[in-house]
Formats: C-alpha cells, structure tokens, sequence
C-alpha cells in the first residue's frame, strides 16, 4: 500500500509494505543489553505435561518469551518510566503516523560522562515535526549486540533535552538505553 503525502512543500510517496526498520529487536542471544539485565529467555511453553516443544514430543513449537523492554531492545517509553502516577504507552500514543526527523549525532565527552552532541544541532529545523529520530555514531551492526550494563552510556544532557521539549516534539526515538 503507498501513501502519498505533502510535508514542508514537498511531496512524499511511501510504500508501508517496504518498512525500514531501524529499531534493535528482542534477540534469542547476545542482543543488546544494559543495566545489569540478562538476555531476553525463549522457552518452551509448560502447563502440567504438556511441554510446547515438538522436540519433546508436542504437536508444535508454543515459547514463551521473557524479557525487559528497558534492557533488551528498542522501545517506546514514556512518562511513566519517571513518575509516581501510572502512565501506560500504550494508553498515551494513539496510532497516527508521524513525519520525522532522523538525525545522526556523535558524542562527546563532559566530566567523565558521554552525551550526545547538539552542539551543531539546528533546533529551528525541528519545527515542522513531531517525532526526532536520534542515530548515534558510530551505528555499526555491533550496536545490536553491546551490553552497556556497568558502562558510560551516552544519554541526553538536560539542557538538551530542555531545548528538545521547548520545541514541542511530542516522540523522541533514541538508539541507546
């Protein structure tokens, strides 16, 4: 299916059946990983003797899959992931499409900790959006495999993401835990 669609004057075609994924899936082994979290777990469903493995004689494969959004892949947060109050992602992001801007950053060192460098960054180029996309780099395949548990992750410094707020970006996808 194409939609067809004008944003800032020009004009867009995308074909929703050639997705481009840019998020870092939950992984059987080795998948990106942090705060001490351990890899995501597949195993085979169990209910009394029934064991959800054909390997073990079941009439199909049925796993079950434990694992943290937090630590084990890509995912959407929310303001509920800081506050006291209950707030749910599901029940704050309804389903729209939104025009985005994928921009890369380096990072850069301050006191001992690594954050991602807007120091170039042009926030006027952002007032036509709602969503930001942020790639830090270096974005090798190694990304979807690194344990940033005990380790110096970049992160958003607070002026930033002050700045990021002001200009009324509503999603913020980032590539880092």
């Amino acid at each position: 299916m194409f939609v067809h669609f004008k944003h800032k004057e020009n004009e867009y075609t995308a074909d929703l059946n050639q997705p481009i994924e840019i998020g870092i899936e939950v992984q059987r082994e080795n998948g990106a990983r942090s705060f001490g979290i351990a890899n995501a777990l597949y195993e085979p469903y169990k209910d009394g003797d029934f064991i959800g493995s054909k390997s073990a004689g079941s009439g199909c494969n049925l796993e079950t899959i434990t694992f943290t959004p937090h630590g084990n892949s890509s995912h959407t947060e929310c303001v509920g992931h800081i506050s006291n109050e209950p707030y749910y992602v599901n029940d704050c992001i309804r389903d729209e499409f939104f025009v985005g801007k994928l921009h890369s950053f380096n990072t850069k060192a301050i006191g001992g900790d690594l954050v991602v460098d807007f120091d170039s960054f042009d926030y006027n180029e952002l007032e036509h959006y709602k969503c930001l996309i942020i790639r830090t780099l270096p974005n090798g395949s190694v990304k979807r495999q690194t344990d940033y548990s005990g380790k110096n992750a970049p992160y958003i410094h607070i002026e930033d993401m002050k700045r990021l707020v002001s200009t009324g970006i509503q999603h913020l996808i980032l590539d880092l835990p």
